[in-house]
């Protein structure tokens, strides 16, 4: 009977198991379907942030100056001078033409000129006299622009000379001064510290001085000012005013009704008796008179007078008390600066000396170079000037037989010369403004094309950049000339500011001067300091412009605001129910202000830092329960 009893037993143990399981399994069941129908959200954290509207445009970054330069010859070139990349100055020699066969022809005319007897009877002219007086000034070395240049050089010589010979005594010593040379330079720096320190106390007590002033010097003036003042704020009473108007009302119209009268009464218009005209006429008169002394009472003209009169005595002596603190408080800051630097250069002296000779020696060195490097460039300076005072020549000399042309105007010979010698004025091309050579077309030995589309060189200011931009109808509207832009350059991930210059006031137009369709404007915008910043010409460039903005406000995007039937509007916030730790929404009526480009600011006393906002907030309704995507992952791993 024993083995019967165990079996029984087992078989209940065993219903009780599968109960169990049922129960689990079941209440699994129905809270995985209960979570199931629960709306999965993911909400947004807020915080205050600012908020602004821009306009954004690209383009391409040019120069301002852009100089194309073409030859209107048709010649080999001889030389050129430069090369992509050189920095040039307006007038600078950029290239040379092969002029040998004008140059040939030139002589083979002036040979026939000289053989003719055109130039029998030719008396010589102003323009010849000036073209013979510059040729001699420029043999003998005294054209102004040669001789300047040739002292500059000589002095520069001069200074390298001087350089050279005190580096070599440098050297010769050989640092035996050093103990003088540190008592001396310790001494000097002393003595610019004590000067600083004065410099210091001038300078505090100015700003002293002109914080202090009460203008007591000019309280007379003040006082007289405030008298005046006071005299014509009365004046300017409305009664008095009123009074004054009134009476001058009643004078004009007093002469209107006399001229109304006398022309009826001369006309005979209508019943206007002589009774009436003399009583018109001796109103005037009257009416005057009653002006004048309410003006005289009021003492208008004499008040009015006074008042600016004092003002500008005030104002004047005034302006010249702040301006004199102003001097004597900008030439005290002139001074400290003066006495910093000396100072400085002071200490700088004694670390020299104790660095020792070689340091020095070192400085002489420079000295030296620096010299070099000035005669170098005067004497450029000078070659210029010799190639500049030939071209004057050139152009004195053509103006010269210009004159004997326009004296023998039957002289076809003269003529053809004159023609000659422009052509060969034109081998030598010159720069037309300062710039930057960004394009060199120029190749020795290539014949230049006579049209004037060949281009030979490319001139720009690569440190006076903007950048053109194409913007559309819809954007083109806020963008005015002076605003300021933030630019980015995106090749060197650099921002810059930057100021609009143009605004083309119509779209862009096809070949044939109509638009194109595109419905887009072109805007120029100036890119500020961009010296030594690598913006090159041709980067890509983009420009921001904001305008409107707000700060320190919360913001959401549109569609996290539900609009109530009422007009009101309503944002909708995740919150966690302390008993079921699940989220609860919550409606927090809010009003809209700013509206940005893709946020809108919204304003409630409710509202902080961190809330858990929700967006589409149009489909959810109040005290419903939502999960963000963890919190519905949790059930199905705990199963």
């Amino acid at each position: 009977m024993k083995p019967k009893k165990k079996g029984i037993a087992g078989k209940i143990i065993l219903a009780v198991l599968l109960i169990v399981l049922v129960v689990f399994g079941v209440s699994i069941a129905l809270g995985m379907s209960k979570m199931k129908n629960m709306t999965i959200v993911e909400p947004v954290e807020i915080k205050k942030a600012d908020l602004e509207n821009t306009v954004t445009f690209s383009g391409v970054v040019e120069s301002n100056v852009f100089e194309k330069v073409t030859s209107g010859m048709n010649l080999p070139v001889q030389t050129v001078n430069v090369k992509e990349g050189d920095v040039v100055k307006k007038g600078d020699i950029l290239a040379t033409l092969d002029s040998s066969t004008i140059e040939d022809e030139i002589l083979q005319q002036q040979a026939n000129i000289d053989s003719s007897s055109v130039s029998s009877s030719y008396v010589v002219s102003d323009a010849e006299r000036q073209y013979i007086e510059t040729a001699a000034q420029i043999q003998n070395g005294t054209y102004p622009e040669i001789y300047s240049a040739k002292v500059t050089l000589d002095n520069a010589k001069s200074r390298l000379a001087n350089a050279q010979r005190d580096y070599d005594d440098q050297v010769s010593r050989a640092g035996s001064d050093k103990d003088n040379s540190l008592i001396g330079a310790n001494q000097q720096v002393e003595s610019s510290k004590r000067e600083l320190d004065y410099a210091k106390e001038d300078l505090a007590r100015a700003q002293k001085e002109r914080a202090d002033e009460d203008y007591s010097s000019i309280r007379n003036l003040k006082k007289a000012y405030e008298d005046a003042q006071k005299e014509y704020d009365e004046r300017f009473d409305k009664k008095n005013r009123d009074e004054v108007q009134k009476a001058r009302d009643a004078y004009e119209q007093a002469q209107e009704r006399y001229a109304y009268l006398a022309n009826g009464y001369a006309n005979g218009a209508y019943d206007v008796t002589a009774k009436d005209l003399e009583a018109a006429k001796n109103d005037v008169p009257k009416k005057k008179a009653d002006l004048e002394a309410v003006e005289k009472k009021y003492d208008v003209k004499t008040k009015v007078e006074n008042f600016d009169d004092a003002l500008v005595d005030y104002t004047n002596a005034k302006a010249k008390i702040d301006s004199n603190h102003d001097i004597a408080v900008r030439n005290a800051e002139r001074a400290v600066e003066r006495a910093e630097n000396s100072v400085n250069s002071a200490q700088n002296q004694v670390k020299t000396v104790l660095d020792g000779n070689d340091t020095k020696a070192t400085s002489y060195a420079q000295a030296v170079q620096d010299a070099q490097k000035s005669v170098d460039q005067a004497q450029d300076a000078y070659d210029v000037a010799v190639k500049r005072a030939n071209n004057t020549l050139s152009e004195l000399k053509a103006a010269a037989d210009k004159q004997r042309v326009l004296s023998n105007n039957n002289s076809s010979q003269l003529i053809a010369l004159e023609i000659l010698k422009e052509r060969l004025d034109k081998c030598v091309i010159y720069a037309p403004c300062d710039g930057v050579v960004t394009q060199c077309n120029a190749i020795v030995g290539t014949v230049v094309g006579g049209a004037n589309t060949n281009i030979l060189f490319i001139i720009e200011d690569t440190n006076d950049l903007k950048f053109v931009s194409s913007v559309k109808e819809f954007s083109v509207g806020q963008l005015t000339e002076d605003a300021d832009v933030d630019v980015t350059i995106p090749a060197l991930d650099m921002e810059l500011k930057g100021k609009i210059d143009h605004v083309s006031v119509a779209g862009v137009k096809n070949a044939e001067g109509k638009s194109d369709g595109s419905a887009s404007f072109i805007v120029n915008t100036n890119i500020l300091d961009t010296k030594d910043t690598g913006v090159l010409i041709g980067m890509t460039a983009k420009g921001k412009l904001v305008t409107d903005s707000v700060k320190d406000v919360y913001a959401v995007s549109y569609d996290c605001i539900a609009e109530e039937e009422d007009g009101g509007a309503h944002i909708c916030v995740a919150e966690e129910d302390p008993e079921t730790k699940l989220l609860k929404v919550r409606f927090i009526p809010v009003t809209t202000g700013f509206e940005a480009n893709a946020e809108v600011e919204i304003q409630s006393s409710e509202l902080t830092d961190g809330m858990k906002v929700l967006p589409n907030a149009a489909e959810y309704t109040e005290g419903q329960t939502v999960l963000t995507p963890e919190m519905a992952g949790q059930p199905a791993m705990g199963a």
